[in-house]
């Protein structure tokens, strides 16, 4: 009898050990390398495969914190959100195309309609990397 219970305590032992070998690759496989720096790696090379919004689309722009957007008379860039206020600078090309003019304008009133240059803009979304407008020209 003591033969039959130590060859069953090794088939369970056996059968414990698979089943948490196979749990264990498994939760690897799924939750991905272990090492943050290959990790971090993956992730960006899913960024970079990813397309990129275009920046002029009929009459919305999507501007990206720290990328300057060109349009026919300003030049914009998006520098981000503090305060629910909305930071951009901008460059008036007619005017000094090297001088910028920090802009900083409350959400509420952006949502509203504001003037920049001789053009009304609308916001239409913001977050902390994206800011999408709409722009009306002025008669």
């Amino acid at each position: 009898m003591d033969g039959v219970l130590k060859h069953r305590w090794q088939w369970v032992l056996f059968i414990g050990v698979l089943v948490g070998l196979t749990t264990a690759i498994f939760y690897g496989a799924y939750h991905g390398p272990w090492d943050p720096r290959l990790r971090n790696r993956w992730d960006r090379m899913a960024t970079l495969n990813r397309p990129a919004p275009l920046a002029i689309q009929g009459d919305k722009i999507t501007l990206i914190l720290g990328q300057a957007l060109q349009l026919p008379k300003i030049k914009l860039i998006y520098q981000g959100l503090d305060k629910n206020q909305i930071h951009l600078a901008v460059y008036l090309m007619e005017l000094d195309p090297e001088v910028a003019y920090m802009h900083q304008i409350p959400i509420s009133k952006a949502k509203r309609g504001f003037r920049l240059g001789d053009q009304k803009m609308v916001l239409l979304s913001h977050s902390k990397q994206r800011l999408t407008l709409r722009i009306s020209e002025q008669p």
